[in-house]
């Protein structure tokens, strides 16, 4: 395969469910702390953007949970809202609707800044160093014709400037962030380096 252009970031959240006591990243920090390993930390699969984030959390905060993991966004949100796991770790548009009808409640995103329109606070500002980036492009076969990568280039770039569709892409919190075919190589590069030391020190690869 071969990088053709990255198309959108999908914003990374940490969510619990609306009558959880915690209203911070503070507060489960120091609730895991208080009883180690007794919290469950719901992610996807092991190797997955959400897994390593939950593994990032306890390393950086110093904590111990105990992970569950799900197969996806959807299953995670039913064991959130059925209580069956304390907390989740997902993308913002798995969870809108139901943070809209305050069944779910945002602790933080795990983005650089906060999202647009958003009042919700980074894992920066709550005194934990993570940014996690979950990143959505389009790949192509090994040496596919150069002429059909401009295409999609020019045409990728071309489709995200449209008004209606910003304002689709906006409205389900996905954030624009067009790379062509040589800046995308260069970021999966640096992507993949750093999948490796995770998926090392979480002892999958060797």
């Amino acid at each position: 395969m071969q990088p053709v252009a990255n198309v959108f970031f999908d914003p990374m959240i940490l969510y619990v469910k609306a009558d959880s006591p915690w209203k911070t990243l503070t507060d489960i920090v120091n609730a895991a702390k208080a009883k180690p390993g007794q919290i469950k930390f719901g992610a996807a699969t092991p190797g997955s953007v959400e897994h390593m984030i939950a593994y990032q959390v306890q390393k950086v905060a110093k904590i111990q949970v105990q992970p569950v993991t799900f197969e996806g966004g959807g299953d995670l949100l039913l064991a959130v809202l059925g209580g069956h796991v304390d907390l989740g770790i997902g993308e913002f548009g798995e969870v809108a609707s139901q943070v809209e009808s305050r069944q779910v409640r945002v602790i933080n995103s795990f983005t650089e800044n906060r999202l647009p329109r958003s009042t919700i606070p980074t894992a920066k500002e709550q005194g934990l160093e993570i940014v996690v980036t979950k990143f959505r492009g389009l790949l192509g076969p090994k040496g596919m014709d150069p002429a059909a990568v401009s295409y999609w280039e020019q045409n990728i770039k071309r489709v995200l400037d449209k008004p209606a569709y910003k304002q689709y892409y906006d409205s389900v919190f996905l954030l624009p962030g067009y790379m062509d075919r040589t800046q995308y190589r260069a970021y999966l590069d640096r992507m993949n380096q750093t999948l490796r030391r995770y998926l090392k020190e979480i002892g999958v690869v060797n």
